[in-house]
Order: C-alpha cells, then sequence, then structure tokens
C-alpha cells in the first residue's frame, strides 16, 4: 500500500492529520507532496492553518470536506458539521 493511499485510508475513517502525525504513523517525509496528489486525484483536502495556544506557532493539519464525501446521486448534500474551514462545497448550503 502507497503512502498515499494509507493517509487516505486514516482521512476516510474521519482522521485529521498533521505533519507530524504522517511522519510517525506512515514514515512519510514529504506529507505535503502525499496530499498534494491526493488533491489532484480529486480528493477534497482543504488547507487548514492552526495556531498553537501555547506559543503562536502555526501549523498545517488536513482532513477530508464531508460535505463533498457525503452525496446523493453524485451531489452534495451540504455538510452537517460547523467547521472553520470555508472550502467550496460548505458553501453549497
Amino acid at each position: 500500500m502507497s503512502q498515499a493511499s494509507e493517509i487516505l485510508n486514516a482521512l476516510q475513517k474521519g482522521e485529521t492529520l498533521t505533519r507530524r502525525d504522517i511522519y510517525s504513523e506512515f514514515w512519510c517525509m514529504n506529507p505535503t507532496a502525499r496530499i498534494s496528489e491526493l488533491r489532484q486525484d480529486g480528493w477534497p483536502i482543504p488547507p487548514a492553518i492552526m495556531i498553537y495556544p501555547e506559543k503562536g506557532n502555526k501549523y498545517g493539519e488536513w482532513s477530508l470536506c464531508v460535505a463533498v464525501m457525503k452525496k446523493r446521486n453524485g451531489k452534495p448534500l451540504g455538510c452537517e458539521f460547523e467547521c472553520d474551514r470555508d472550502c467550496e462545497s460548505c458553501r453549497l448550503k
């Protein structure tokens, strides 16, 4: 199984992954490239920049957009979660 497919399996289970998660769980030295490959394959993975509350450092985390994952007859049903991500599918509500 490729690194990208292992990452995709985790995302499909609803996990949110950071660089550190991907390094440690999948031994992937370039998580950004694997996420980019998944996006090119059509997977809805919006970017999210988070901030550590203690020091204010920024970090990225990735998850699948729930609105696009939940479809009926090929059309998004709309996001059932309130999130801070501004992805196109969530604007379809």
